[in-house]
């Protein structure tokens, strides 16, 4: 464990460098949700999502629009314990981020990497892209990820023991139980850390004597605890009212309609928020065929034209077919060293293997809604433990680390700036007014619903009478809300309210890092206000 954290010590002191001063960053995005859960397991522990509440544009059963598990509301309990504190919320998922660099160093050197290696992963997940975004927020993501490589670097630990190891075992149990915890764990945080088992049985495939039948069997029976507690646990905290749970809300939001644009979104994803495939094509462009790269070229134009995405995204389809090509090779080579030492990688066969799998954990989402890059953080550890397996070079691996951070704080600039002029909509438009006595209404969501709540006021529903208003963010969805309750001719623009400087962008300009319905880039710059608030008096009631 010393050994560990001495190598771990320069990401740990990079991840608290770059994420300390966002500590106090105003909540967004999705935040909003799991606090609202956090509050609700403060009630009802087991039932954290058994309460109706406007996400859209009526209030639902939170139950039957929350795809993950019951995780990320229990961790935002001490934050809402203390009466919503941005800190406390942040501190658990910088606390979690650490916890997961330590694991991912460890779980390196238990694969084979060298000292400076296992080292240079821990800065490099660090400095991962997506992975320091998410940190900068409240959802369950990094929870996901550092519980998915803490259970399987136990697993490691476990069944790659040695002889005396084994012989001074109590109870294989004492060893083995809290890995297979943090496994069920990591898919109660978000769903797709169920196909980490994969990872898993590889792992155990690499173990002694992992290959000899019928030990193979026995021992890969040793993971069927992990599905059976976590599905447990799905039912446990189930809403006993509505009766929906994970897989009903996972159900409902499953399409085949996106699922070109999501595999698209895949590839780019680790072109640019987790960079692996340039270094990796630089690392071995010899080896990389340039037909491929061609057939991938095309497959992603024809992704994007067929989500009428093409004209907006056209630039981007070279790198994608880069990805594509990268990653075909990757796989295409792991399959061939499976049963091998790699040459001239430090990894062996199955190890790789293992580390290949795990970049493809998130491929499965592409039939959900959306596949932004915050679902491939589950993967970050495999990225940064594969990079400096594979490259070798001190240029590429600084200059990806520089990449990464310098996008890193990128984001989390431009997510403090986004989630701070919804925080101040409410400060300057809501709040006063509501002070004076006027009846006024928020339409929109992300962080302007926590903050406009938080001060007293409503959302638009259909309790309103003529005269009353309405703060619309059009960034945050407030559009529909208003369209759905009061429709434009039942309405006047009062005022327009521009808030934000020219900079870095999240969800507008081009960019999409939470959804990759609105952009597909990670970050893009814009000189147009952040958000364009809208003040609107409702005239009359639709029937008068």
């Amino acid at each position: 464990m010393t050994v560990t954290l001495r190598l771990a010590a320069p990401g740990l002191l990079l991840a608290l460098a770059v994420l300390v001063p966002f500590l106090q960053k105003p909540f967004t995005i999705d935040d909003t949700l799991f606090l609202r859960m956090a509050e609700q397991a403060l009630v009802e522990p087991l039932h954290p999502t058994a309460f109706d509440y406007l996400w859209d544009v009526y209030p639902q059963r939170v139950s039957t629009i929350m795809p993950s598990g019951p995780v990320g509301a229990w961790l935002l309990t001490p934050a809402v314990m203390l009466g919503g504190a941005e800190w406390a919320g942040h501190g658990v998922t910088l606390l979690l981020l650490l916890i997961g660099i330590l694991a991912t160093v460890s779980l390196g050197r238990r694969l084979g990497l060298d000292d400076n290696a296992a080292r240079f992963g821990g800065l490099l997940l660090a400095a991962t892209p997506a992975v320091l975004g998410m940190a900068g927020t409240c959802m369950p993501d990094v929870a996901a990820m550092t519980f998915g490589v803490l259970g399987l670097e136990r697993l490691a630990a476990w069944f790659g023991r040695s002889r005396e190891e084994s012989s001074q075992s109590i109870h294989p149990w004492s060893r083995l139980l809290p890995g297979l915890i943090c496994l069920s764990l990591s898919i109660l945080a978000r769903s797709h850390g169920l196909l980490l088992l994969g990872v898993a049985a590889l792992l155990i495939l690499r173990s002694r004597d992992g290959l000899q039948r019928p030990r193979v069997l026995q021992r890969l029976s040793l993971l069927l605890p992990v599905p059976f507690l976590a599905f447990a646990v799905f039912m446990l905290t189930r809403d006993p009212a509505g009766g929906a749970g994970v897989d009903d809300a996972v159900g409902g939001f499953f399409t085949l309609d996106v699922l070109r644009l999501n595999l698209f979104s895949f590839v780019t994803h680790y072109v640019l928020a987790l960079p692996l495939v340039v270094p990796l094509w630089l690392a071995r462009r010899s080896r990389v065929h340039w037909g491929t790269v061609l057939g991938g070229t095309l497959l992603a134009v024809h992704a994007l034209d067929a989500s009428r995405r093409l004209s907006e995204w056209w630039a981007l389809a070279p790198l994608a077919g880069l990805g594509f090509a990268v990653l075909l090779h990757l796989v295409i080579d792991g399959w061939k060293q499976r049963a091998a030492p790699s040459e001239p990688g430090p990894l062996d066969g199955l190890a790789r293997s293992a580390l290949i799998v795990w970049l493809f954990v998130a491929a499965p989402v592409a039939v959900y809604l959306q596949l932004p890059a915050k679902y491939l953080v589950l993967s970050a550890p495999a990225f940064a433990l594969l990079f400096v397996a594979e490259v070798r070079s001190p240029r590429l691996r600084i200059a990806t680390l520089v990449y990464g951070v310098l996008l890193g704080v990128l984001i989390l600039r431009a997510d403090a700036n986004l989630a701070g002029v919804q925080r101040q909509a409410v400060e300057q438009q809501l709040t006063p007014r509501l002070e004076q006595g006027q009846t006024i209404y928020f339409a929109g969501h992300w962080g302007f619903q926590w903050y406009a709540e938080e001060a007293g006021v409503e959302p638009l529903t259909d309790e309103f009478e003529p005269g009353d208003l309405v703060l619309l963010d059009p960034l945050a969805a407030g559009r529909n809300q208003l369209d759905f309750h009061v429709p434009e001719e039942n309405r006047t623009l009062v005022e327009l309210v521009p808030l934000g400087h020219p900079g870095g962008r999240l969800m507008s300009g081009g960019a999409g890092f939470y959804s990759n319905q609105w952009g597909l880039l990670p970050w893009a710059y814009s000189s147009e206000p952040i958000v364009t608030f809208e003040l609107w008096r409702i005239d009359r009631i639709t029937g008068d």
